[in-house]
């Protein structure tokens, strides 16, 4: 019964991850006109936005590996990543 629930739940999720911000851009765009007809405009903020999101990138890739060189170097990381009573047994 379970496996048939998860079956259902993500094939339900595939399906909304399509169509639900298709609905939504229909709906807001009764609205809110279209903002972002001028091309040059659009460049623009997109152009001045992209350091932002690279930063992010980097940042997030920096801290993961930082969490991975931790937990090999320093083996009480592990107990600290599971809390207290939730140290696994390997």
């Amino acid at each position: 019964m379970a496996i048939v629930l998860s079956i259902i739940f993500t094939v339900a999720l595939f399906y909304s991850t399509f169509t639900l911000p298709l609905t939504l851009d229909k709906w807001l765009r009764n609205y809110y006109p279209d903002v972002f007809w001028h091309l040059e405009l659009r460049e623009h903020i997109l152009s001045s936005l992209r350091p932002y999101g690279y930063l992010a990138l980097i940042l997030t890739i920096v801290l993961i590996l930082v969490d991975f060189i931790a937990r090999r170097r320093l083996p009480y990381m592990k107990s600290w990543r599971w809390g207290k009573g939730m140290v696994r047994n390997t």
